[in-house]
């Protein structure tokens, strides 16, 4: 495959991930409330990053979609280097993060 198409799929990939990360409900939320009748009524749903973290999760997760797009504008082999070496020390400090 060429290093253009790959570089467009990454990048394809990359806002993908960053839509479901920011959008989709990956946490959960829970409320409790007293009926009328005395018993307690227990809701369970979903949340995603936006809803509970605000806007700001906007900022980060779009970093790597940025990062994608640098070979995809300057379509030179350094541009794919820098970029994946860029994504590779985001993934190394996101790990060390989580947890």
């Amino acid at each position: 495959m060429p290093a253009k198409e790959v570089t467009f799929v990454s990048l394809v990939a990359a806002a993908v991930a960053a839509i479901v990360a920011a959008f989709a409900p990956l946490g959960e939320a829970m409320e409790t409330s007293m009926s009328s009748g005395g018993s307690t009524v227990t809701r369970t749903y979903g949340v995603s990053t936006f809803q509970t973290d605000g806007a700001w999760v906007l900022v980060v997760v779009s970093v790597p979609v940025l990062l994608t797009i640098l070979p995809n504008v300057v379509p030179r082999r350094g541009a794919r280097i820098v970029s994946a070496v860029l994504l590779w020390i985001c993934c190394v400090i996101g790990a060390a993060s989580i947890g």
